[in-house]
């Protein structure tokens, strides 16, 4: 029986698939409430109930009732001055275990080192279906404080980390994985030829929306010829193109360390052999702002 289908001459049927239906919108909503408060709050600064109610095109009514349960579970907390909502710590809790611990410990002995090295903020992002998300994140002391962005997720299609995500994706998977979304077909296109174009020298490069800073991303390998996750950096300190190459250098050293420390077990095919640019003797010189 398909879910959902009546059976003839059983009348609590279609009350009890609309029930269910019942059910699963307000399942729906809960999660569109708290993808509205991990996207959007991430300044520190909450949302209210009718800011909420109107993003999402939603009943004012329906969001608070929405908002209630789940500040009753913990997921999320409201601040009674100014009356908004923002992520609680249950769900803190829920995402650091969600996430792939082994990788993050493996990332974060080295990934701040690296910061350091190439003066600019130094990431880690993996990718959640058609989107990526960081999941660390380390920034020097020279460099001005910046509101983290852990947490946030991007679509593939549209960052320089989701390019290196790609490396090993063949063409007719990234169709199938990017095709229909907003973007037009020219453009995922572009994107894979960008993908192309990004594997054949061994990293990604771009610049923030605003011109401010550059970034840089390579990926990060796993047991089997696997890209696990993506290895960035930003800062104004990259749109220096003398310091590319040295920072390059850095980064497939500290991706390489990521691929020992999280396959414990490396080979010619995962890790320090196929991240670009490794065994070069010469350390790395950077031009400093």
């Amino acid at each position: 029986m398909v879910v959902g289908e009546a059976v003839p001459g059983d009348a609590s049927k279609p009350d009890d698939r609309r029930a269910g239906s019942r059910e699963l919108s307000t399942l729906w909503r809960g999660i569109e409430v708290l993808q509205v408060l991990q996207q959007w709050t991430w300044k520190g600064e909450g949302w209210g109930n009718n800011r909420i109610a109107e993003y999402l095109d939603a009943d004012k009514s329906q969001i608070s009732r929405t908002l209630r349960v789940l500040t009753e579970a913990g997921l999320v907390v409201r601040d009674e001055v100014t009356r908004s909502y923002r992520l609680g710590p249950r769900m803190y809790s829920l995402g650091m275990r969600a996430a792939d611990q082994q990788l993050m410990r493996a990332a974060a002995a080295v990934i701040l080192r690296a910061a350091e090295a190439v003066d600019a903020r130094a990431f880690l992002v993996v990718r959640i279906g058609t989107e990526v998300c960081t999941i660390w994140s380390e920034q020097p002391e020279t460099m001005r404080p910046f509101v983290d962005s852990i947490g946030m997720v991007y679509p593939v299609i549209a960052t320089d980390t989701g390019r290196a995500l790609m490396y090993n994706t063949p063409d007719a998977e990234i169709r199938k994985l990017l095709q229909g979304g907003v973007h037009t077909s020219a453009q995922l296109e572009q994107f894979i030829s960008r993908v192309h174009e990004d594997r054949g020298r061994g990293f990604s490069s771009g610049l923030v929306q605003d011109g401010s800073s550059a970034v840089l991303a390579l990926p990060v390998w796993g047991a089997g010829r696997s890209i696990v996750a993506t290895l960035g950096a930003e800062g104004p300190a990259l749109l220096d193109q003398a310091n590319i190459i040295p920072a390059v250098r850095v980064l497939s050293q500290t991706a390489a360390a990521i691929t020992r420390r999280y396959t414990a077990v490396m080979d010619a095919h995962n890790g320090t052999a196929s991240v670009p640019y490794q065994g070069w003797p010469d350390p790395p010189k950077f031009t400093r702002h």
